[in-house]
């Protein structure tokens, strides 16, 4: 409501812009460079996926000093209808109208307590699966740090783009 940066875990939906130091690593203390990844194939047998969006910042060690946020004034549009409604002309209504703020914040809230139920189901299903990968593997061999980026579906390539199975 302030237009002010929020915290997320993450956000490519736009510009994200973040200490770019952990790529090279140190060789002062042996940390080897951030490279982007995707969750072990074992895990993802499993029915979860990770996106590298968020494993990135999961994975990166500045990310618990200094946070990931999102900027509100950066609006991303995917075609020129949504470009339009996003980026209105000089001298007209601020982006989004004050009726689209009040259905958002009511929205927002109404969604909240009726998915409860979904999202605590959702969280108890990925925990389970990940313990069970956990204890299926050799011990200490299996970890998973971004535990907060798993989601309970598996995506596979097709021959025109994605699919969820």
């Amino acid at each position: 409501m302030a237009n002010e940066a929020v915290p997320v875990k993450s956000c490519w939906n736009g510009v994200v812009a973040f200490n770019a130091s952990a790529f090279y690593g140190s060789k002062s203390h042996s940390q080897e460079p951030l490279r982007f990844r995707g969750i072990q194939d074992s895990l993802a047998l499993q029915h979860l996926e990770g996106s590298e969006s968020c494993l990135i910042h999961a994975d990166n060690p500045l990310t618990r000093e200094q946070g990931v946020f999102v900027n509100p004034d950066v609006r991303v549009a995917y075609n020129p209808s949504a470009n339009i409604d996003i980026h209105p002309g000089f001298g007209t209504e601020i982006w989004p109208g004050r009726g689209r703020r009040l259905w958002g914040i009511w929205g927002n809230r109404l969604a909240r307590v009726w998915g409860w139920g979904r999202r605590w189901s959702e969280g108890w299903v990925v925990k389970s699966r990940l313990k069970s990968w956990v204890e299926e593997g050799v011990r200490g061999e299996r970890e998973e740090v971004g535990r907060e980026c798993l989601v309970n579906e598996m995506q596979v390539l097709i021959k025109n783009g994605w699919a969820h199975v």
